[in-house]
């Protein structure tokens, strides 16, 4: 999958080329590299930056962390 996970990026950049499906091709393409590979696929700043919420959406969940949600979860 390459270091830091350059093909997991390259596959998902490369789906936001398709113009006619680029609002949902880089969302399926993670999708099934990240079941294919793993989370560990994923380069570090992605998952770095995904991992708290800012809250743009529902701003009570600002600052809620992701892996303690799944933690939780499990």
């Amino acid at each position: 999958w390459g270091p830091g996970g350059a093909a997991f990026g390259a596959g998902v950049s490369a789906a936001a080329c398709l113009a006619s499906a680029a609002d949902s091709a880089p969302a399926l393409t993670g999708a099934l590299l990240g079941c294919a590979a793993g989370h560990e696929a994923l380069p570090e700043g992605w998952r770095a930056s995904a991992r708290v919420l800012t809250g743009c959406c529902l701003p009570e969940l600002a600052g809620t962390d992701l892996l303690d949600v799944a933690g939780s979860l499990a």
